[in-house]
């Protein structure tokens, strides 16, 4: 009887070790999934984003790997999107992956919506040594866990009319032109220089809204910390900065994205536009030879160079839904997007954009010649500014924030609204918007 009693109880430990050892590693769980052949990957991924880039990725993902499906959605819209995207992650039917601009990206980071895919089974904190540093930065929550990738970098400089720089500046070298505008003082000075030479009928810049970049990127503390809203000295600077732009006609009053804006990029009465990598692309060839349909034909009237303060704009991030039902599928897609060379060479290329990787960076940087600037390298000079750039400030408030700072100061510039009462205004709405903050 003792026997059996032994035999039973062994038996029962033996099913509890498997049944806790199956808790623990359940069948389905992956710890790194297996590479295969380009044709043996099969299956249907959804992917949505707000711009139209994904159509271009995915034909080129397609030509490597016909037999997975991507069903794409673009959303319009900023709000439209987030909303969206936040509805169907709540409902847990998110799609396989999304993207995220710069200015919402840490509301989903913060929120976990987005997969861990620095971790089993995707592994990407492995790979991201090839890709420029700010950019993984970006996608780590507040733990550091990797939640999503850029396959571009975002640093911004100064694009400036050479033929406009030459009658004003007696020069349109870049080195030559940065050397004009190393600090904000500069700037301005310069700015006063080109309104008098011209009689008013040239600006040096569009809108006081435009150099909006420089004292943002300039700031000491995030817009929140501790739970406490920061408004640092800088800012409160551009409140005057920006008031004497206005009353000096130092700008051409034209509103950054207004027809307006686009119109004096076109006529040749503004000089320069500060812009990251992809406004080279999306904002200045269109807007300033909008008929130039093949880029052989652009004049080359532009030149890229330095301004008072290094900055970045923009930038869109790919992440992973925590309730994908294909991960590997999916982390096909967004490793496609960061680390094929195949795919990042065509799309410097065809698209001349600027990439995150450095293994893509290092073979193009050097012999990169930019037809719409003169032959100009835009590629070297963004890949010394890429590699400097700071995201620590970074926070899930700053979209609404500045959005809510630049009403306050259009009503100090526009409707003459006294600066401490216009501060005083954008502290209540932030108060009002965001009450877990404590705002002095």
């Amino acid at each position: 009887m003792k026997r059996v009693l032994v035999i039973t109880a062994m038996l029962l430990c033996v099913t509890a070790l498997v049944f806790a050892a199956g808790q623990q590693e359940p069948k389905s769980q992956v710890t790194a999934f297996s590479e295969k052949a380009p044709s043996e990957y099969t299956g249907e991924i959804s992917v949505w984003s707000f711009t139209n880039e994904p159509e271009y990725q995915i034909e080129k993902f397609n030509e490597v790997y016909p037999n997975v499906k991507v069903n794409f959605t673009h959303i319009s819209g900023g709000q439209n999107y987030i909303t969206k995207i936040n509805s169907a992650a709540s409902a847990n039917n998110a799609p396989d992956v999304f993207s995220a601009e710069v200015s919402f990206i840490k509301q989903w980071i913060d929120a976990g919506v987005w997969a861990d895919i620095g971790s089993a089974p995707y592994h990407a904190d492995a790979l991201t040594h090839d890709l420029i540093p700010y950019v993984v930065d970006m996608g780590r929550d507040a733990n550091g866990v990797l939640r999503a990738l850029s396959n571009q970098a975002t640093p911004g400089g100064i694009f400036y009319r050479r033929s406009l720089a030459q009658d004003y500046l007696g020069t349109d070298d870049p080195a030559e032109v940065g050397k004009m505008m190393t600090s904000m003082e500069d700037y301005l000075d310069l700015a006063a220089k080109i309104r008098d030479d011209s009689d008013n009928t040239v600006h040096l810049f569009a809108s006081w809204k435009d150099l909006r970049w420089f004292p943002f990127n300039a700031r000491t503390n995030p817009w929140v910390k501790d739970g406490k809203l920061y408004v640092d000295q800088v800012i409160l600077d551009y409140f005057d900065l920006a008031k004497e732009i206005r009353d000096n006609d130092l700008s051409a009053k034209a509103d950054p994205s207004d027809p307006s804006w686009y119109s004096v990029m076109a006529d040749g009465s503004v000089m320069s536009y500060i812009l990251p990598t992809w406004g080279l692309h999306y904002e200045l060839k269109p807007g300033a030879e909008p008929d130039v349909k093949d880029p052989s034909q652009y004049s080359g009237d532009w030149g890229l160079t330095s301004g008072p303060q290094p900055y970045y704009w923009g930038g869109t991030w790919y992440g992973i839904s925590e309730n994908t039902k294909d991960p590997e599928l999916a982390w096909l897609f967004v490793k496609f997007l960061m680390f094929d060379q195949g795919f990042l060479n065509d799309y410097v290329t065809e698209k001349g954009d600027f990439v995150s990787n450095l293994k893509t960076i290092a073979k193009v940087q050097n012999d990169f010649s930019e037809p719409f600037l003169g032959g100009q390298n835009s590629y070297a000079f963004f890949a010394d500014s890429a590699m400097g750039i700071d995201v620590s400030k970074v926070t899930k408030y700053d979209q609404h924030i500045e959005k809510m700072l630049l009403n306050a100061i259009s009503l100090h510039v526009d409707s003459d609204v006294p600066k401490e009462e216009a501060l005083k205004g954008f502290k209540d709405e932030v108060r009002n918007a965001f009450p877990e903050l404590t705002v002095e």
